[in-house]
């Protein structure tokens, strides 16, 4: 969050987000960092740029999907990508389970393909709200 928010406009300030899981249907990484976006966004703190987080599974069948399969013996891995709004960059990645590079690759261009949905929620959330 230092290298997001404009600490320079707040001084001697913290900003504490504190998340709750109400709820876990197998996306909670990126529910948890794009509601801390949300947050930031909706309480007025200025940021240098959004950031939103999306997370696909590589199913046993050698699929990838936004999805959590049904069954979770059907998940192969998982990724978590987090991408800044301004030019699609990657701030982080976690990944759970085994694939291959070109797999890596697929999911990467898949989430920052959507990680562009992600993005257009947040904008018509805050200009809904005004």
């Amino acid at each position: 969050m230092r290298n997001i928010v404009m600490a320079s406009l707040y001084p001697r300030s913290a900003v504490l987000i504190n998340l709750q899981e109400m709820h876990n249907s197998g996306q909670l990484i990126s529910c948890a960092i794009n509601a801390a976006c949300m947050a930031c966004l909706d309480s007025g703190i200025d940021m240098k740029f959004m950031f939103g987080a999306v997370t696909c599974f590589l199913t046993k069948q050698e699929q990838l999907c936004l999805i959590r399969p049904f069954n979770e013996n059907d998940v192969k891995a998982s990724f978590v990508f987090v991408f800044d709004n301004s030019n699609g960059r990657i701030l982080a990645s976690h990944t759970e389970g085994c694939f291959s590079q070109e797999q890596y690759e697929e999911a990467l261009h898949l989430c920052r393909e959507e990680s562009k949905n992600t993005f257009t929620f947040f904008k018509q959330t805050l200009t809904s709200r005004s």
